[in-house]
Protein backbone atom coordinates (compact mmCIF):
# COMPACT_ATOMS: atom_id res chain seq x y z
CA UNK A 1 0.00 0.00 0.00
CA UNK A 2 1.43 3.59 -0.58
CA UNK A 3 1.88 5.27 2.11
CA UNK A 4 2.82 8.60 0.60
CA UNK A 5 3.55 9.96 -3.05
CA UNK A 6 4.64 12.73 -4.84
CA UNK A 7 2.90 14.29 -7.81
CA UNK A 8 3.66 16.47 -10.65
CA UNK A 9 1.34 17.34 -13.55
CA UNK A 10 -1.05 20.73 -15.03
CA UNK A 11 -4.41 21.13 -15.75
CA UNK A 12 -6.53 24.04 -17.22
CA UNK A 13 -8.60 25.97 -14.41
CA UNK A 14 -10.28 28.28 -15.16
CA UNK A 15 -8.75 29.70 -18.06
CA UNK A 16 -4.96 29.14 -16.90
CA UNK A 17 -2.70 26.20 -16.92
CA UNK A 18 -1.42 25.63 -13.62
CA UNK A 19 1.37 23.48 -12.66
CA UNK A 20 0.70 20.99 -9.62
CA UNK A 21 3.38 19.43 -7.04
CA UNK A 22 1.45 17.74 -4.21
CA UNK A 23 2.36 15.10 -1.55
CA UNK A 24 -0.59 13.17 -1.46
CA UNK A 25 -1.14 10.92 1.56
CA UNK A 26 -2.88 7.40 1.31
CA UNK A 27 -6.41 8.59 0.94
CA UNK A 28 -4.95 10.81 -1.82
CA UNK A 29 -5.28 14.22 0.34
CA UNK A 30 -3.70 17.00 -0.07
CA UNK A 31 -0.53 17.25 2.95
CA UNK A 32 1.88 19.74 0.71
CA UNK A 33 0.99 21.56 -2.57
CA UNK A 34 3.01 24.42 -4.89
CA UNK A 35 0.65 25.39 -6.90
CA UNK A 36 1.99 28.10 -9.96
CA UNK A 37 0.07 29.26 -13.03
CA UNK A 38 2.00 29.05 -16.36
CA UNK A 39 2.26 33.10 -16.70
CA UNK A 40 3.56 33.87 -13.49
CA UNK A 41 6.72 31.77 -12.56
CA UNK A 42 8.08 32.30 -9.19
CA UNK A 43 10.99 34.60 -8.72
CA UNK A 44 12.43 32.94 -5.40
CA UNK A 45 16.12 32.06 -5.60
CA UNK A 46 17.04 33.96 -8.96
CA UNK A 47 20.03 36.56 -8.33
CA UNK A 48 19.67 39.13 -10.73
CA UNK A 49 22.50 42.26 -11.54
CA UNK A 50 19.77 45.06 -10.75
CA UNK A 51 19.72 48.63 -10.94
CA UNK A 52 18.98 51.01 -8.06
CA UNK A 53 15.79 53.33 -9.21
CA UNK A 54 15.58 54.77 -5.83
CA UNK A 55 16.76 54.78 -1.89
CA UNK A 56 13.73 55.51 0.44
CA UNK A 57 15.77 56.52 3.83
CA UNK A 58 12.75 56.69 5.87
CA UNK A 59 11.93 52.93 5.40
CA UNK A 60 15.93 52.00 5.00
CA UNK A 61 15.13 50.09 1.83
CA UNK A 62 16.16 50.87 -1.82
CA UNK A 63 13.75 49.80 -5.31
CA UNK A 64 16.03 48.07 -7.75
CA UNK A 65 15.19 47.25 -11.26
CA UNK A 66 15.52 43.93 -12.30
CA UNK A 67 14.30 44.40 -15.84
CA UNK A 68 10.88 43.66 -18.05
CA UNK A 69 9.31 46.48 -15.81
CA UNK A 70 9.85 44.47 -12.79
CA UNK A 71 11.42 46.72 -9.35
CA UNK A 72 11.74 44.90 -6.19
CA UNK A 73 12.03 46.14 -2.18
CA UNK A 74 15.15 45.52 -0.61
CA UNK A 75 16.05 45.93 2.98
CA UNK A 76 19.30 47.69 3.47
CA UNK A 77 20.70 45.91 5.89
CA UNK A 78 24.04 47.31 7.89
CA UNK A 79 25.34 44.19 7.97
CA UNK A 80 25.05 42.85 4.59
CA UNK A 81 27.15 44.82 2.44
CA UNK A 82 26.11 44.87 -1.65
CA UNK A 83 28.23 43.31 -4.09
CA UNK A 84 28.78 46.03 -6.90
CA UNK A 85 29.28 45.11 -10.26
CA UNK A 86 28.94 48.80 -11.41
CA UNK A 87 29.52 51.74 -8.90
CA UNK A 88 27.66 54.67 -9.99
CA UNK A 89 29.15 57.24 -7.08
CA UNK A 90 32.31 57.69 -5.97
CA UNK A 91 31.09 57.60 -2.41
CA UNK A 92 31.09 54.51 -0.27
CA UNK A 93 26.96 54.74 -0.28
CA UNK A 94 24.34 52.72 -2.08
CA UNK A 95 23.75 55.39 -5.06
CA UNK A 96 20.32 55.79 -7.13
CA UNK A 97 22.02 54.08 -10.64
CA UNK A 98 24.18 51.88 -9.01
CA UNK A 99 24.15 48.08 -9.99
CA UNK A 100 24.21 45.70 -7.52
CA UNK A 101 23.84 42.14 -6.79
CA UNK A 102 20.39 40.57 -5.58
CA UNK A 103 18.57 37.65 -5.20
CA UNK A 104 14.67 37.47 -4.75
CA UNK A 105 13.45 36.21 -1.31
CA UNK A 106 9.84 36.73 -1.66
CA UNK A 107 7.39 37.19 -4.51
CA UNK A 108 5.36 39.92 -5.50
CA UNK A 109 2.16 39.33 -3.37
CA UNK A 110 -1.38 41.72 -4.24
CA UNK A 111 -0.06 45.15 -4.32
CA UNK A 112 3.43 44.51 -2.76
CA UNK A 113 6.49 44.29 -4.78
CA UNK A 114 8.81 40.72 -4.74
CA UNK A 115 10.98 41.21 -1.66
CA UNK A 116 14.92 41.06 -2.60
CA UNK A 117 18.21 40.79 -0.35
CA UNK A 118 21.93 41.65 -1.18
CA UNK A 119 22.66 38.61 1.26
CA UNK A 120 23.19 36.10 -1.50
CA UNK A 121 22.52 32.65 -0.51
CA UNK A 122 24.24 29.44 -2.67
CA UNK A 123 22.93 25.88 -1.33
CA UNK A 124 24.85 22.77 -1.73
CA UNK A 125 24.51 19.16 -0.52
CA UNK A 126 25.16 19.66 3.04
CA UNK A 127 25.88 23.13 3.43
CA UNK A 128 24.95 26.93 2.41
CA UNK A 129 27.19 29.92 1.90
CA UNK A 130 26.15 32.94 2.18
CA UNK A 131 28.36 36.33 0.44
CA UNK A 132 26.83 39.07 3.67
CA UNK A 133 26.22 37.23 6.51
CA UNK A 134 29.48 35.97 7.41
CA UNK A 135 28.83 33.58 9.75
CA UNK A 136 30.16 29.69 10.82
CA UNK A 137 26.75 28.05 11.67
CA UNK A 138 26.63 24.48 12.17
CA UNK A 139 23.44 22.39 12.53
CA UNK A 140 23.32 21.65 16.49
CA UNK A 141 21.88 18.40 16.25
CA UNK A 142 25.48 17.34 14.89
CA UNK A 143 27.72 15.52 17.75
CA UNK A 144 29.20 18.57 20.39
CA UNK A 145 32.95 16.90 19.70
CA UNK A 146 32.44 17.20 15.65
CA UNK A 147 31.10 20.43 15.73
CA UNK A 148 34.08 21.90 17.42
CA UNK A 149 36.45 19.51 15.43
CA UNK A 150 34.45 21.48 12.32
CA UNK A 151 34.42 25.07 13.21
CA UNK A 152 38.30 25.08 14.05
CA UNK A 153 38.44 24.12 10.46
CA UNK A 154 35.91 26.51 9.20
CA UNK A 155 36.87 29.91 10.84
CA UNK A 156 40.44 30.21 8.13
CA UNK A 157 38.10 29.44 5.10
CA UNK A 158 35.35 31.65 5.92
CA UNK A 159 38.14 34.66 6.73
CA UNK A 160 40.34 33.67 3.41
CA UNK A 161 36.87 33.90 1.03
CA UNK A 162 34.77 36.23 3.05
CA UNK A 163 31.47 34.24 2.64
CA UNK A 164 29.49 32.97 5.70
CA UNK A 165 28.88 28.40 6.07
CA UNK A 166 25.97 26.64 7.67
CA UNK A 167 26.51 23.20 7.76
CA UNK A 168 22.91 21.31 7.63
CA UNK A 169 22.10 18.50 9.58
CA UNK A 170 22.63 16.31 6.70
CA UNK A 171 26.40 16.44 6.82
CA UNK A 172 26.52 14.14 10.25
CA UNK A 173 27.52 11.00 8.26
CA UNK A 174 29.82 12.96 6.41
CA UNK A 175 33.41 12.68 6.88
CA UNK A 176 35.07 16.11 7.66
CA UNK A 177 37.55 16.18 5.07
CA UNK A 178 34.80 15.41 2.38
CA UNK A 179 32.10 18.30 3.71
CA UNK A 180 35.71 20.69 4.22
CA UNK A 181 35.93 19.56 0.19
CA UNK A 182 32.41 20.44 -0.55
CA UNK A 183 32.54 24.12 1.16
CA UNK A 184 35.78 24.98 -1.12
CA UNK A 185 34.41 23.63 -4.15
CA UNK A 186 31.35 25.49 -3.41
CA UNK A 187 33.48 28.85 -2.76
CA UNK A 188 35.12 28.53 -5.90
CA UNK A 189 31.94 28.46 -7.45
CA UNK A 190 30.56 31.77 -6.03
CA UNK A 191 34.03 33.49 -6.81
CA UNK A 192 34.11 32.51 -10.64
CA UNK A 193 30.19 33.53 -10.82
CA UNK A 194 31.06 36.77 -8.73
CA UNK A 195 34.03 37.80 -11.13
CA UNK A 196 32.29 37.08 -14.61
CA UNK A 197 29.01 39.27 -13.15
CA UNK A 198 31.46 42.08 -13.68
CA UNK A 199 31.31 41.65 -17.37
CA UNK A 200 27.56 41.47 -17.42
CA UNK A 201 24.55 43.68 -18.04
CA UNK A 202 22.22 45.23 -15.74
CA UNK A 203 18.99 43.22 -15.40
CA UNK A 204 20.67 40.10 -15.99
CA UNK A 205 19.58 36.85 -14.50
CA UNK A 206 22.94 35.50 -13.21
CA UNK A 207 21.83 32.45 -11.61
CA UNK A 208 18.14 30.84 -11.33
CA UNK A 209 16.50 29.70 -8.58
CA UNK A 210 15.32 26.36 -8.17
CA UNK A 211 12.65 25.13 -10.58
CA UNK A 212 8.87 24.31 -8.51
CA UNK A 213 9.82 20.09 -8.20
CA UNK A 214 13.26 20.96 -6.54
CA UNK A 215 12.00 23.39 -4.45
CA UNK A 216 9.34 21.40 -3.48
CA UNK A 217 11.54 18.21 -2.65
CA UNK A 218 13.52 20.85 -0.30
CA UNK A 219 10.56 21.66 1.54
CA UNK A 220 8.99 18.02 1.90
CA UNK A 221 12.77 16.52 3.18
CA UNK A 222 14.07 19.79 5.37
CA UNK A 223 10.71 19.48 7.06
CA UNK A 224 11.37 15.98 8.10
CA UNK A 225 8.01 14.91 6.59
CA UNK A 226 6.73 11.01 6.09
CA UNK A 227 8.12 8.50 4.19
CA UNK A 228 7.34 8.98 0.48
CA UNK A 229 7.02 5.51 -1.64
CA UNK A 230 6.67 7.05 -4.95
CA UNK A 231 6.99 10.08 -7.26
CA UNK A 232 4.58 10.35 -10.64
CA UNK A 233 4.50 12.28 -13.35
CA UNK A 234 2.27 12.56 -16.55
CA UNK A 235 5.25 14.97 -17.97
CA UNK A 236 7.44 13.21 -20.09
CA UNK A 237 10.00 16.24 -19.69
CA UNK A 238 9.84 15.87 -15.53
CA UNK A 239 10.38 12.30 -15.75
CA UNK A 240 13.30 12.70 -17.80
CA UNK A 241 14.72 15.28 -15.06
CA UNK A 242 13.49 13.59 -12.22
CA UNK A 243 14.66 9.66 -13.07
CA UNK A 244 18.27 11.02 -14.85
CA UNK A 245 19.21 13.70 -12.73
CA UNK A 246 20.34 12.90 -9.41
CA UNK A 247 18.61 15.33 -7.15
CA UNK A 248 15.99 13.18 -5.98
CA UNK A 249 17.83 10.95 -4.48
CA UNK A 250 20.56 12.91 -3.15
CA UNK A 251 17.57 14.81 -1.74
CA UNK A 252 16.16 12.01 0.20
CA UNK A 253 19.50 10.63 1.23
CA UNK A 254 20.82 13.57 2.83
CA UNK A 255 18.04 13.15 5.19
CA UNK A 256 18.28 9.49 5.13
CA UNK A 257 15.01 8.47 3.83
CA UNK A 258 14.88 5.91 1.37
CA UNK A 259 14.56 6.97 -2.46
CA UNK A 260 10.83 6.51 -4.00
CA UNK A 261 10.04 4.79 -6.75
CA UNK A 262 9.48 7.16 -10.17
CA UNK A 263 6.81 6.27 -12.42
CA UNK A 264 5.98 8.05 -15.73
CA UNK A 265 1.40 7.95 -15.91
CA UNK A 266 0.61 7.47 -19.11
CA UNK A 267 -2.79 6.31 -19.73
CA UNK A 268 -4.29 8.58 -21.95
CA UNK A 269 -8.05 7.59 -21.46
CA UNK A 270 -7.95 8.48 -17.56
CA UNK A 271 -6.24 11.24 -16.93
CA UNK A 272 -3.94 12.23 -13.52
CA UNK A 273 -6.59 14.71 -12.92
CA UNK A 274 -9.46 12.83 -12.44
CA UNK A 275 -7.53 10.21 -11.08
CA UNK A 276 -6.43 12.46 -7.76
CA UNK A 277 -9.30 14.49 -7.80
CA UNK A 278 -6.91 17.34 -8.47
CA UNK A 279 -9.37 20.11 -9.84
CA UNK A 280 -11.83 18.94 -7.12
CA UNK A 281 -9.61 19.44 -4.17
CA UNK A 282 -8.51 22.66 -5.82
CA UNK A 283 -11.99 23.62 -5.55
CA UNK A 284 -12.26 22.40 -1.94
CA UNK A 285 -9.69 25.09 -0.69
CA UNK A 286 -11.43 27.78 -2.00
CA UNK A 287 -14.44 27.32 0.05
CA UNK A 288 -14.71 28.61 3.77
CA UNK A 289 -15.86 25.54 5.06
CA UNK A 290 -14.02 22.63 5.67
CA UNK A 291 -15.53 19.51 7.55
CA UNK A 292 -13.97 17.17 10.15
CA UNK A 293 -14.45 13.10 10.45
CA UNK A 294 -16.22 13.77 14.00
CA UNK A 295 -19.07 16.04 12.55
CA UNK A 296 -17.69 19.42 13.38
CA UNK A 297 -16.25 22.01 10.73
CA UNK A 298 -14.09 24.35 10.15
CA UNK A 299 -14.54 28.17 8.72
CA UNK A 300 -11.90 29.49 6.82
CA UNK A 301 -12.20 33.28 6.06
CA UNK A 302 -9.04 35.40 4.96
CA UNK A 303 -9.18 39.21 5.22
CA UNK A 304 -6.83 41.71 4.22
CA UNK A 305 -5.24 42.13 7.89
CA UNK A 306 -5.37 38.33 8.82
CA UNK A 307 -6.75 35.12 8.18
CA UNK A 308 -9.59 33.80 11.31
CA UNK A 309 -10.58 30.47 11.57
CA UNK A 310 -13.47 29.33 13.33
CA UNK A 311 -14.02 25.84 15.12
CA UNK A 312 -18.11 24.92 15.27
CA UNK A 313 -19.22 21.76 16.41
CA UNK A 314 -22.43 21.29 14.31
CA UNK A 315 -25.26 19.26 15.09
CA UNK A 316 -24.06 15.28 14.08
CA UNK A 317 -21.04 15.45 16.45
CA UNK A 318 -19.68 11.87 17.69
CA UNK A 319 -20.79 10.99 20.93
CA UNK A 320 -18.00 9.50 22.50
CA UNK A 321 -15.93 13.06 21.30
CA UNK A 322 -15.60 15.57 23.93
CA UNK A 323 -14.90 19.21 22.93
CA UNK A 324 -10.83 18.42 23.41
CA UNK A 325 -11.12 15.82 21.27
CA UNK A 326 -13.09 17.63 18.46
CA UNK A 327 -10.78 20.65 19.21
CA UNK A 328 -7.57 18.47 18.80
CA UNK A 329 -8.77 17.33 15.67
CA UNK A 330 -9.30 20.57 14.63
CA UNK A 331 -5.67 21.28 15.24
CA UNK A 332 -4.15 18.56 13.07
CA UNK A 333 -7.01 19.70 10.19
CA UNK A 334 -5.88 23.65 10.58
CA UNK A 335 -2.42 22.87 10.23
CA UNK A 336 -2.99 21.22 6.81
CA UNK A 337 -4.90 23.96 5.59
CA UNK A 338 -2.52 26.22 6.13
CA UNK A 339 0.16 24.41 4.64
CA UNK A 340 -1.77 23.85 1.45
CA UNK A 341 -3.85 26.51 0.97
CA UNK A 342 0.02 28.74 2.12
CA UNK A 343 -2.28 31.08 4.31
CA UNK A 344 0.64 33.59 6.17
CA UNK A 345 0.36 36.53 8.30
CA UNK A 346 -1.67 36.26 11.23
CA UNK A 347 -3.93 33.89 12.20
CA UNK A 348 -6.81 33.84 14.60
CA UNK A 349 -8.21 30.64 15.99
CA UNK A 350 -11.43 30.05 18.26
CA UNK A 351 -11.78 26.86 19.17
CA UNK A 352 -14.63 25.08 20.92
CA UNK A 353 -14.48 26.22 25.04
CA UNK A 354 -13.00 24.51 27.35
CA UNK A 355 -14.39 24.21 31.03
CA UNK A 356 -10.98 24.19 32.71
CA UNK A 357 -7.05 25.55 32.50
CA UNK A 358 -5.48 22.92 31.96
CA UNK A 359 -7.64 21.55 29.52
CA UNK A 360 -6.98 24.92 27.69
CA UNK A 361 -2.87 24.07 28.38
CA UNK A 362 -3.00 20.55 26.80
CA UNK A 363 -4.82 21.96 23.86
CA UNK A 364 -1.92 24.66 23.36
CA UNK A 365 0.36 22.17 23.87
CA UNK A 366 -0.63 19.83 21.21
CA UNK A 367 -1.34 22.47 18.62
CA UNK A 368 2.33 23.70 19.18
CA UNK A 369 3.95 20.37 18.97
CA UNK A 370 2.35 19.40 15.73
CA UNK A 371 2.46 22.38 14.27
CA UNK A 372 6.28 22.25 14.72
CA UNK A 373 6.85 18.80 13.25
CA UNK A 374 4.54 19.67 10.14
CA UNK A 375 6.34 23.23 9.27
CA UNK A 376 8.94 25.06 10.51
CA UNK A 377 7.30 28.11 9.40
CA UNK A 378 3.95 28.61 11.60
CA UNK A 379 4.30 29.42 15.03
CA UNK A 380 1.50 29.02 17.97
CA UNK A 381 1.68 31.91 20.02
CA UNK A 382 -0.95 31.74 23.16
CA UNK A 383 -4.37 32.70 23.77
CA UNK A 384 -5.41 36.26 23.57
CA UNK A 385 -7.47 37.70 26.58
CA UNK A 386 -10.65 36.88 24.67
CA UNK A 387 -9.77 33.28 24.57
CA UNK A 388 -8.87 32.97 20.72
CA UNK A 389 -5.38 31.42 19.48
CA UNK A 390 -3.04 33.20 17.81
CA UNK A 391 -1.22 31.43 15.36
CA UNK A 392 1.57 33.53 12.39
CA UNK A 393 3.27 31.61 9.36
CA UNK A 394 6.14 33.01 7.48
CA UNK A 395 4.61 34.78 4.30
CA UNK A 396 6.82 33.86 1.34
CA UNK A 397 4.67 33.18 -1.58
CA UNK A 398 1.47 33.81 -3.04
CA UNK A 399 -1.71 31.88 -1.27
CA UNK A 400 -4.07 29.41 -3.04
CA UNK A 401 -6.80 31.99 -3.14
CA UNK A 402 -4.72 34.57 -4.67
CA UNK A 403 -3.20 31.92 -7.55
CA UNK A 404 -6.63 30.35 -8.37
CA UNK A 405 -8.76 33.15 -8.14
Amino acid sequence: MIRNRIIYTDIIFGDSKINIAALMDSNNHFQRLFVERDEYKSLIGDIYIGKVASIQQNLDAAFVDIGDGKTVYCSLDKKWKPIYTHKFAANGRLCQGDEILIQIEKDPIKTKKAVATTNLSFDGDHIVVTTGNIVCGISRKLPEDFRQELKAKLNPIIEAYGYGIVVRTSAKDLAISDLISEIEDKCHEIDGLLHQCKSKAPFTLVKAGKNQIYRFLDEITSDDFQLVDEFVTDKVEIYDLVANDNYLPQTFEKYHLPKPAIRLYADESYSMNKLYSIEHQLLELLKPTVWLDSGASLVIEPTEAMTVIDVNTGRNIKKNMSFLDVNKEACDEIIRQLIVRNISGIIIVDFINLDSEDKKAELLQYFRSNASKASSFIQVLDYTKLGLVEVTKKKTSKSIYQILN
